[in-house]
């Protein structure tokens, strides 16, 4: 019996389908669980999927102390393993469950029913400031999968690889590439890694993003192998994070290696111009849902 039945036998089709994915494959969320579990104590190691990492406790769990055995009594191999099952199968349901909650996501389906899968990812106001941007994503006829940038901080792109792998399942979904559309933090990160997934993603768009992390513009841009549209305020002085100095410095450098990237700004428009509040613009908003649904619809057709 090889790995993958094990897993379907021991744990379930969800384990089986994590140890095939390319989340675990990088193991980067195993790194997350590590410091979980560094942070909660008691913490257990376990090597599940031949990858050690720690899981923290479910509350008020304890190791079961050994059962008093008679001074002549030997240790019954197959009992020891049968207890070493169970405490397997309670390390893995915290551990799935952990991934889960971590990289959890809401679906906005389109007016049709079903439409091609787009992951959409908020700024740090969280996924619920995004949901009339994600309704206004679904409007335009795709089933659209948002995310809560702030989960993903720190994690390498794990997440957002989690759920472009996890979208196209999606009985809504139309079989095919997806798309991928970030918000401020949100396009930070997805300008930082989706582009860079050809295999997955047809197309990115991102609106006001995080730029100010990006130490080599070079890279980031020389990792692009997809059509980027980006979407820039030239006012935008959101805490120094997205300034219309790096857009342009990076939409030079795409220039400069035929890379597959437009930059468009808007002159006195600042940063969340799309969301309804302060800083809502809209004009600007309306030319950049515009250009967003056309950029969108010029490479996620209703066929793969």
């Amino acid at each position: 019996m090889d790995q993958q039945q094990l897993s379907v036998q021991q744990f379930g089709a969800s384990a089986a389908n994590y140890l095939s994915s390319a989340v675990h494959a990088r193991g980067a969320d195993l790194q997350r669980l590590v410091g979980t579990a560094e942070r909660l104590r008691p913490a257990h190691v376990l090597d599940l999927a031949r990858i050690y990492h720690s899981v923290p406790m479910p509350r008020g769990w304890k190791p079961r102390a050994p059962e008093p055995r008679a001074s002549h009594e030997r240790a019954h191999p197959m009992r020891e393993v049968a207890d070493m099952k169970k405490t397997v199968q309670i390390l893995a349901a915290v551990a799935l469950g952990a991934i889960a909650s971590a990289h959890a996501q809401t679906e906005f389906t389109p007016p049709a029913g079903k439409g091609r899968a787009l992951v959409a990812v908020s700024g740090s106001m969280g996924a619920r400031a995004y949901e009339p941007a994600a309704r206004k994503l679904a409007s335009f006829g795709y089933d659209v999968f948002l995310l809560d940038g702030n989960s993903l901080v720190g994690d390498q792109g794990v997440g957002l690889k989690a759920a472009i792998d996890k979208a196209p399942q999606s009985p809504n979904a139309l079989p095919g590439k997806v798309g991928v559309v970030g918000f401020s933090l949100g396009g930070g990160q997805v300008l930082g890694y989706a582009p860079r997934w050809s295999d997955q993603v047809a197309v990115v768009v991102v609106m006001y993003p995080l730029t100010s992390v990006y130490k080599d513009i070079s890279a980031v841009v020389a990792r692009i192998k997809v059509p980027v549209l980006m979407f820039a305020g030239e006012q935008d002085s959101m805490k120094d994070c997205c300034r219309i100095a790096t857009a342009r410095a990076i939409a030079s450098a795409a220039a400069a290696i035929n890379a597959p990237f437009e930059l468009v700004t808007y002159p006195n428009v600042g940063h969340d111009f799309v969301v309804e509040g302060p800083h809502y613009d809209a004009k600007a908003a309306a030319d950049c849902w515009a250009r967003t649904e056309a950029m969108l619809k010029s490479h996620l057709a209703d066929t793969p």
